[in-house]
């Protein structure tokens, strides 16, 4: 699920994991651990991400620049 902030993401995902009896898994408050544990050779987009701003990682780059570095969305 994807948004900006504020844009409801949270809710609905909690809404939704009551409704089906699902556990939510809030991956921004994972990303800090999840780019310890890696490297860069094994995830550049996670450390070009990491020296990026939020302004540069939401705000003035596209969409589909954004859903190009998703490695596991099918096309």
């Amino acid at each position: 699920m994807g948004g900006g902030s504020g844009a409801g993401k949270s809710t609905i995902a909690r809404r939704l994991a009551h409704d089906y009896g699902l556990r939510v898994y809030a991956s921004d408050d994972s990303m800090t651990d999840h780019a310890r544990r890696t490297s860069v050779a094994a995830s550049p987009q996670v450390a070009k991400s990491s020296t990026m701003d939020m302004d540069q990682r939401w705000v003035t780059r596209n969409p589909r620049a954004m859903l190009d570095k998703l490695p596991l969305v099918p096309r």
